[in-house]
């Protein structure tokens, strides 16, 4: 396990990875520190938390403080391992609000994309009933116009009839 790390180590040293340089220090004070080697899990681990603080980056400085809690747990310091099981336990803390917080604002945001897409859903049929009140709207034009001119010629007729029937009677 140790030379991959390593490997991968050099990997990010050459591409200036930082974020993945810090979880790489951070394994492999894991591992020194599984296998009782206090000094170097001690060397490793603090690179680590070097560049996770710097760079903020909260999950790499929880596993940190984490291995950081049991170091001082196998240097028979419980003091230290206390201050730093409280550091993991904030840094835990504040990273799973940040995921609620996400979570809150996606759920947020998927419930005004529904409400968007129902206030569409209803303007559309609001549209096509406006549609329909417009062509019946025409089809009663249409129809009014076509009884006057239907009725135009019965009238002239009617007129046609009087007129004829007045100058009959003259």
């Amino acid at each position: 396990g140790l030379s991959y790390l390593f490997r991968s180590l050099e990997a990010g040293e050459k591409r200036n990875d930082r974020h993945g340089l810090a979880s790489n220090y951070q394994n492999i004070g894991h591992i020194y520190l599984k296998k009782n080697d206090l000094a170097q899990a001690n060397t490793y681990l603090r690179r680590a938390y070097d560049i996770a603080k710097r760079l903020g980056i909260k999950s790499t400085l929880e596993d940190v403080f984490l291995d950081f809690k049991n170091l001082e747990m196998a240097r028979n310091n419980p003091r230290k391992a206390i201050h730093y099981f409280e550091q993991y336990i904030l840094i835990r803390d504040s990273i799973f609000n940040e995921e609620k917080a996400a979570q809150i604002a996606d759920l947020q945001t998927r419930h005004a994309t529904a409400w968007q897409a129902q206030e569409l859903k209803i303007k559309q049929q609001e549209i096509t009933l406006l549609q329909q009140e417009n062509r019946l709207s025409k089809m009663w034009r249409l129809l009014l116009i076509g009884g006057l001119l239907l009725c135009l010629p019965i009238i002239w007729l009617i007129f046609r009839i009087q007129q004829q029937r007045i100058q009959r009677n003259k």
